[in-house]
């Protein structure tokens, strides 16, 4: 009986410290989420700038980038370079980007979305999808 109560005030202790470390990193990441949509939210309003409106590209596709893990920077850049195209900011856009028409490139975007949807959530229907068709 000794030993189960040990056993029981660690795994209450080991879930205590759990729980601190859990809301520390979900508070750090509520700052780091609000921090980069205030730069998201600037960015775009510089790319609508000509002094500006390069660095602005530049910045939001960087940005796009590190915000999507490794398995989705296709998405992230693709996001990137749709909100670039979006917002036509008054600076040469990369011709590769303007190859594909804005309605294929958001097409790619929802079918790439509704791939990672149906991964990352198995048990998701996907008759809830067709929304998007």
């Amino acid at each position: 009986e000794g030993i189960r109560t040990n056993v029981q005030e660690l795994k209450t202790d080991f879930n205590h410290k759990f729980n601190v470390i859990m809301s520390c990193l979900d508070a750090g990441i509520a700052h780091i989420m609000h921090s980069i949509s205030r730069i998201a939210s600037a960015t775009i309003l510089i790319l609508t700038y000509p002094l500006t409106a390069a660095h602005a590209t530049d910045l939001l596709i960087k940005l796009t980038l590190k915000v999507f893990p490794y398995e989705f920077k296709e998405l992230g850049h693709l996001l990137g370079r749709l909100t670039v195209r979006l917002h036509n900011p008054p600076c040469a856009i990369n011709l590769d980007w303007l190859g594909e028409p804005l309605d294929k490139a958001f097409g790619r975007c929802i079918v790439r979305l509704k791939y990672i949807a149906t991964r990352l959530t198995p048990s998701l229907d996907p008759k809830s999808l067709e929304i998007f068709n």
